[in-house]
């Protein structure tokens, strides 16, 4: 929980508004696409990574006929977007992530890996909204 702490503080120094319970820190987004993105920051079990991730919609939302442009379309964006990955989970959601195995981050290297979230998120709109 440290380093969900330091992040806190850095948020804080950002003046980011959030809400946070435990062992995740939620940051909602307006941008031109979406009215309330949300944005997780949290880490794995041993604290040696921390995440932020925004879902985006369920894989199988989209036609049968889509999915595997929406597919091919997210690896070239992955390849494209800087800081970010385009990934399904076991529930095959859509997410977009940044992760960072630097514990010690500073609140400029908190707000480009925030940054590069809701930027994805709008790119992954641009393929398919």
């Amino acid at each position: 929980m440290d380093i969900l702490h330091n992040i806190l503080g850095l948020l804080d120094e950002l003046g980011i508004k959030y809400t946070y319970d435990n062992d995740r820190i939620l940051t909602r987004w307006e941008t031109d696409n979406f009215d309330d993105l949300k944005v997780s920051i949290f880490t794995n079990r041993d604290e040696s990574w921390v995440y932020f991730l925004a879902p985006f919609s369920n894989f199988y939302e989209f036609a049968v006929e889509d999915r595997n442009e929406l597919a091919v379309q997210m690896l070239k964006a992955s390849w494209k977007v800087d800081g970010v990955q385009f990934v399904i989970d076991d529930d095959d959601d859509i997410m977009v992530m940044a992760e960072s195995n630097n514990l010690n981050m500073s609140a400029q290297e908190a707000v480009t890996l925030l940054r590069n979230v809701v930027g994805g998120c709008e790119v992954l709109y641009d393929i398919h909204p």
